[in-house]
């Protein structure tokens, strides 16, 4: 099992066509010792501080200028309208999303607190402190928190994948795998592909190999391009002997994922199990271009 999981990759690249790594891409995964997390901010961060959370930061900058005010200005014409502190409360949310994608922490946790004063049982305020709490290796306070998310709306899914991953990275697999169990009963999450991947992998640190194999099946039916899911089918192809089946799988990822030394080093182990000289070689070509690449890649990091 890696340590780290890559997110959603949509680069298209099949080493096989052209017959160069030069031209992929080598992702390295975000995600910490556990299923993909979508964290609570991921829509906020995918598109940016929106104009209505904007709008709050504006609001919020005139003295004397209540957040309760602006949700009235905007909401009503009635300048005598009560303050709707839901609607108040759910800004205050997407502000600490906006926070929490820069890693603005203190100024997240402040934001989702503000969202719960307002409105004590806000699920997504709970769980977005409960992502600050994890950030910040405050493990029983993230816990706690995810808790009080999940228990305020039981069908936020969301929430429950990510509390499954934060669960996965202490190594408590078993109830990792019990979360993600009923997150994939929601129909309606738009990832759900990626839940029986997480699935998949939490089962197989529980030695479930035939379970795993099934959730990762499920993955890539639910969605072709779940391309985490083709990478595990092609291991678990290999392991079984059906070598066909995985270079199958691994070109399905290639074109999703494009290449990194994981899947280039079972490239390699495949197309040799298969007989194919010529195309263990290119793997291995490929293979060492990669590793020289990411050997090179040097960080330093100041305080």
């Amino acid at each position: 099992m890696p340590s780290r999981l890559p997110r959603h990759r949509t680069n298209e690249h099949d080493p096989v066509a052209h017959h160069s790594v030069a031209q992929g891409t080598v992702a390295h995964g975000t995600v910490t010792q556990g299923p993909c997390q979508h964290d609570s901010h991921t829509r906020t961060a995918a598109r940016g501080i929106t104009r209505r959370t904007r709008a709050l930061l504006l609001c919020l900058g005139f003295a004397g200028l209540t957040l309760a005010g602006c949700a009235t200005r905007v909401e009503t014409n009635d300048p005598y309208a009560p303050p709707d502190d839901n609607k108040a409360s759910n800004a205050y949310v997407e502000l600490g999303e906006a926070y929490l994608s820069r890693n603005q922490l203190q100024r997240a946790d402040s934001a989702f607190q503000k969202a719960l004063k307002l409105q004590s049982s806000n699920a997504e305020a709970k769980a977005g402190l409960a992502m600050i709490y994890q950030r910040q290796g405050e493990n029983v306070l993230a816990d706690d928190y995810f808790n009080q998310a999940i228990s305020s709306d039981p069908s936020f899914t969301r929430a429950r994948n990510n509390y499954a991953a934060f669960l996965y990275s202490r190594g408590e697999y078993v109830e990792a795998c019990r979360q993600l169990e009923i997150a994939a009963e929601d129909l309606t999450y738009d990832n759900r592909g990626q839940l029986y991947t997480n699935l998949g992998r939490c089962q197989l640190q529980l030695g479930k190999t035939s379970e795993a194999a099934k959730s990762f099946e499920r993955a890539v039916k639910i969605n072709p391009r779940e391309s985490e899911a083709w990478l595990a089918v092609a291991r678990m192809s290999h392991d079984a002997g059906d070598n066909d089946a995985a270079q199958s799988a691994l070109s399905r990822y290639f074109r999703l994922a494009g290449t990194d030394s994981d899947s280039l080093a079972l490239a390699v182990d495949v197309a040799t199990a298969r007989g194919d000289s010529r195309l263990a070689d290119l793997y291995s070509r490929q293979l060492e271009q990669v590793m020289t690449r990411e050997s090179g890649r040097a960080v330093i990091r100041t305080p």
